[in-house]
């Protein structure tokens, strides 16, 4: 999930979709699922997880 993320940052590449209905992005990898808001010069990771569960 790391070098996904550090991939987005660097490429803005990847399997990235805004949420619905709430602020932020996700990344997929595999069955798991990272949110995340991205600024200016950070991306802010809020939650990593399995994705029958990250997004209750």
């Amino acid at each position: 999930m790391r070098l996904k993320l550090e991939r987005y940052a660097e490429m803005g590449t990847g399997d990235v979709k805004a949420l619905v209905g709430v602020p932020g992005l996700r990344i997929r990898s595999g069955s798991y699922r990272a949110v995340f808001v991205e600024t200016a010069d950070a991306i802010e990771v809020f939650k990593v997880g399995d994705r029958r569960d990250i997004y209750e």
